[in-house]
This record gives structure tokens, C-alpha cells and sequence, in this order.
């Protein structure tokens, strides 16, 4: 409920030594849609295969993105600037807990993930971390953009101009004030207020300082260049309900814009109208950022590996939901059958691997091929068999979406 949030969480081997190698540092950004989560997490669950595992808290809501015309403040994005000064920190410090601070590797899930993304692209981060993971990331979702970045502007999912940031902020102030907000009635708001009226996910902003374009078009050309594993799970629609967009407003948008969901999702259409939604949904927002970036991956000197988890936590599950993958991760299953047990280890050797050597294949009895041009090859888990071309007839589609997003009409011009 407050500014003061910036603190972090370290976790080292008991067994670790002043006088040891120093380890690889593993640094976990929280999810949330910026709108909640924490960086607790039980860290021992990876610190204990031999890594120094770091978390973190940073603003969220409002506190953390946020622009208004009263604020004479080129940067919207605070809780990004958090996260870049977590990172400088551990650059100057990580050393006193035996971490590597020449060998980092970021990760988080969905809008951690995000935040991963938002890294990738932000040159106030570069050198500050070596390897990324971006689970559930959501590069290619539209962005407000200021009022002075208009050109960098592009339509929303349902085809209509997006409102500035500026706009945007004006609009919730007056809701915290009931009427128009001056600097001083702003700075005095208490935190609980600014972050307790919000439905909905968070959404960063091109600011033109911390994101200086829509992400998806900074990855072409201003991007860190590290090694990447990036991927999600097949049934990310489940967050749906939490997001603020509603099955039937999400259907309209298929009519906006070309696609058929219908005909791309038909065994779910059958089932119902709201399961193929919540399908299409996730893929758009979810599976086609790991899809984009694979593409985009394939044109730089650094790896990148592309993954997919498709297991039924119960026989009635349409698939894997969102966050299945923290959840494995971190171990935080309340009961595990043997499969679920495998494939949590599985997912764990993969991440610590990748922390600790660059690549999440250490034996040579398992195969998961980095991303290629003309060749997208997707690790299918928990089968850990490889799939190229997964779904892309769906990502062409949604890619057709995305460009007409584009279109004069959504900037301004």
C-alpha cells in the first residue's frame, strides 16, 4: 500500500562458502497483472540445486504506471525503474552472499514475464543481467502510449483508439477524487486509496524513457542481446475472468479483425463459445509473445528456446492454466502425483541449468533444440518430445491481428 516497497528476498546453499566459486544468480520477478503479487516465494526450493536465488518487490497499480497532466514526470513507469534498480543492486552486492554478479539470469511469470520482456528492451537494464526467461509474457498486448509518444500509438484489441496515458490517469484520479485532481490533492491520496479502486490487469506505458515504443517493435532492434527461454502453457485463458475483458467483448474483436474462431478453435467452440474464448485469449495475449519472440530470436547471436506445457491438472481441465509453471517451479502443489513430481523436476533442471550454463540441456539422453530460422521448434512437456510448427495457423492468424492494430487510423494521423 505504499512507495516504499523496493526490497528484496536472497536465498544461497547452506553450504555455501566466502571462499567457494562464486554461484549463478537467479532473480525472480513476481506476477500479478501490476496489480498485485509479492516476491515471497519459497526461493529455497531452487537455492537448494546449488544457485543464489533473488526476489523482489516494486510498485504496482498506479503507484508502479502511472501518467496524468499534472505530472511534470517524462517517466510512467516506476515500477520498471524498481526493477532496473533491484538489478543494479545486485550487480554491486550479489558478491557479499557468493553470488556471480557476472552471470544472472532473470525469470517471472506472466506480468513478471512482462517485466522480463519490458528488460529485454530497456537499455537502463543492459549488462545488469546475462540470460532471461520469460514465462507467460505478453510482448505484442497494445500499450498506452503518452501523449507526447503518440506516434507510437497503435488501436486496442477491439479496434479502437487507445486513450493516452495521460487521459487514462485523468479518468482514475477523478474516480479517487470524484472530480478533477490537482498535484497537490494527488500527492496527498493515501496508497490504499490509488491501489484499491482498479478491476483488472495494469498495463505498462511507453513513456519514452523506460519504453521508448511498443515492446514487440523495440525487440527487432533495441534489444538486450541474451539468451533466452520463453513459453506458456496451453489453456492461458484461464486468467480471462481476472483480466477485465469479458468473453463477449473479446468474441467482437474476432469480427473486427480477421480470424474465425470458430473454425481456429473448433473443438473448444463445440464444447462452448466461452471455453474457445478463453483459448483464443490466452494464445493471443500468452503463446504468441513466446511465438514473436522465438521469430525475432532467430535473427541474433544469442539462443532462444521455446516451450510448451500441456498436462490436465484434473481429467475435467481444458489444459494447463496460467501460472502452471510457477507452480511447478517453485513446488507450491498442495498434493503431487508421481507425473505432476517428474515434470516439476524436469521444468526445475531445465531453469537451473539454463542459470548455471547457458543452455537447459545438460544430457545428452534429452533433446530440446533452440530456435531456428524456418524451423520453431517448441519442447512439448511434460513428453519432452519437439513440435515445430506448433499452432500456426492460430499465430498466423493472431500476427494478422496484430498488423492491422497498426493501421493509421489507431495513431492519430
Amino acid at each position: 500500500m505504499s512507495e516504499d516497497c523496493l526490497t528484496l528476498n536472497i536465498w544461497r546453499p547452506a553450504s555455501a562458502k566466502a571462499a567457494d566459486k562464486p554461484l549463478p544468480v537467479m532473480v525472480w520477478i513476481h506476477g500479478g497483472g501490476f496489480v498485485s503479487g509479492s516476491g515471497q516465494i519459497p526461493g529455497d526450493v531452487l537455492a537448494q540445486e546449488g544457485v543464489i536465488v533473488v526476489s523482489m518487490n516494486y510498485r504496482l497499480g498506479a503507484l508502479g504506471f502511472f501518467a496524468h497532466p499534472q505530472l511534470d514526470n517524462p517517466v510512467a513507469n516506476f515500477g520498471l525503474s524498481d526493477v532496473v534498480k533491484a538489478l543494479r543492486w545486485v550487480q554491486r552486492n550479489i558478491g557479499t552472499f557468493n553470488g556471480d554478479k557476472d552471470n544472472v539470469t532473470i525469470f517471472g511469470v506472466s506480468a513478471g514475464g512482462m517485466m522480463v520482456n519490458l528488460l529485454l528492451v530497456n537499455q537502463q537494464a543492459s549488462g545488469s543481467f546475462h540470460k532471461a526467461i520469460s514465462q507467460s509474457g505478453y510482448i505484442a498486448w497494445p500499450l498506452p502510449v503518452k501523449e507526447k509518444q503518440n506516434q507510437f500509438a497503435v488501436r486496442d484489441v477491439y479496434g479502437n483508439t487507445m486513450l493516452h496515458a495521460e487521459q487514462q490517469g485523468r479518468e482514475k484520479a477523478s474516480q479517487w477524487l470524484e472530480g478533477e485532481a490537482t498535484l497537490k490533492q494527488l500527492k496527498a491520496l493515501p496508497g490504499e486509496v490509488i491501489t484499491g479502486r482498479f478491476e483488472g490487469f495494469y498495463s505498462p506505458i511507453v513513456d519514452g524513457v523506460t519504453l521508448e515504443n511498443q515492446p514487440y517493435k523495440l525487440v527487432k532492434t533495441h534489444s538486450n542481446e541474451v539468451s533466452l527461454i520463453t513459453g506458456g502453457n496451453s489453456f492461458e485463458g484461464s486468467v480471462m475472468p481476472y483480466s477485465g475483458y469479458t468473453v463477449p467483448q473479446y468474441l467482437q474483436s474476432w469480427k473486427t479483425f480477421p480470424g474465425q474462431v470458430d473454425l481456429l478453435y473448433k473443438e473448444d467452440w463445440n464444447h462452448s463459445h466461452e471455453r474457445a474464448a478463453k483459448r483464443a485469449f490466452g494464445d493471443e495475449r500468452y503463446l504468441f509473445s513466446a511465438y514473436f519472440l522465438g521469430q525475432q530470436w532467430q535473427h541474433k547471436p544469442s539462443p532462444a528456446w521455446l516451450y510448451y506445457i500441456d498436462q490436465k491438472p484434473t481429467k475435467e481441465s481444458p489444459g494447463s492454466p496460467h501460472g502452471y509453471d510457477q507452480q511447478l517451479i517453485f513446488n507450491t502443489f498442495k498434493s503431487q502425483d508421481a507425473k505432476t513430481q517428474r515434470l516439476a523436476k524436469t521444468l526445475r533442471n531445465y531453469w537451473v541449468n539454463f542459470a548455471k550454463s547457458g543452455s537447459p540441456v545438460l544430457n545428452t539422453d534429452k533433446t530440446w533444440s533452440a530456435n531456428t530460422q524456418g524451423h520453431p521448434t517448441w519442447l512439448v512437456l511434460p513428453s519432452e518430445t519437439e513440435e515445430v510448427n506448433l499452432y500456426a495457423t492460430r499465430f498466423k492468424s493472431i500476427k494478422t491481428r496484430l498488423e492491422n492494430r497498426e493501421s493509421t487510423e489507431g495513431n492519430g494521423q
